[in-house]
């Protein structure tokens, strides 16, 4: 490819076209109007590259939304089983006469809120005389929205 500006430069180019000075810059107008970019062209890319990037951006916004709440799902399972495993200690010793309980645990963890209701309810005897106790916690926390995780466990009493 050859230079059209060096050519249009040139004396030998404007002497043998016999072009004057207002020709020769309308032509290198032209000439270099057909090198850039319309603003409309600039405008559509622009607008294309501002789609693709808000797209990107409210997947990212999702994705950290996603783990956020997975976080606060597994805390609100660790505080669940771990309620379960006190109760179940608790539970395991109380005999047949005693009586139906339920309670409320609140925790904060990470500036979030953890209510944990739990409920022992005692089943049938076992061969042996001794009781079953069913032990429900129900987790319920508010971080994006309503969440609630439920746990059932099976303790034989003494």
């Amino acid at each position: 490819m050859f230079n059209v500006f060096k050519m249009l430069g040139s004396n030998n180019f404007v002497k043998n076209y016999n072009l004057d000075f207002l020709q020769l810059n309308h032509l290198r107008l032209i000439m270099k109007a057909k090198n850039g970019f319309t603003l409309i062209e600039v405008l559509v890319s622009m607008a294309i590259l501002s789609i693709g990037i808000l797209a990107w951006v409210t997947t990212q916004n999702m994705s950290i939304k996603s783990r956020a709440i997975s976080n606060t799902l597994s805390i609100a399972e660790e505080l669940m089983v771990s309620q379960m495993d006190i109760l179940g200690c608790q539970v395991a010793s109380w005999g047949s006469n005693h009586a139906d309980e339920s309670g409320t645990i609140t925790s904060t963890i990470a500036s979030i809120r953890y209510k944990l209701f739990w409920r022992a309810e005692k089943g049938m005897l076992v061969s042996d005389g001794r009781p079953l106790w069913l032990v429900t916690i129900t987790v319920n926390w508010s971080f994006y929205g309503n969440h609630s995780l439920s746990g059932e466990k099976i303790i034989v009493g003494e």
